[in-house]
């Protein structure tokens, strides 16, 4: 959420960042997958159902009921979103010895 005195992000900025993190919204084609859960939740005033899996070996797919379309959050994204959050800034490196 952006502070009162700063202006909100986008729509169109905040696709097109989630897009360079690798954040897919397309078809997708048919994968293995392990059902994470299914729900409703009120998007802007929108009573919206979703189903949520784990496509195994890529990420986590959302499902809206009424749309072909599937939003993936690849696990390369996840781990981009927690660097963004800061999340490895006071890990220190550790080598592979």
């Amino acid at each position: 959420m952006a502070k009162p005195d700063e202006t909100p992000i986008t729509k169109a900025e905040c696709q097109s960042q989630l897009a360079e993190l690798g954040v897919q919204y397309k078809k997708l084609p048919m994968a293995i997958t392990r059902h994470i859960c299914n729900a409703t939740t009120n998007i802007h005033g929108k009573v919206i159902k979703v189903s949520v899996v784990e496509r195994v070996g890529y990420g986590v797919q959302i499902t809206a009921q009424g749309n072909e379309k599937s939003c993936l959050v690849t696990y390369e994204a996840m781990l981009g979103m927690a660097e963004a959050m800061g999340l490895f800034d006071e890990v220190k490196e550790q080598n592979n010895d």
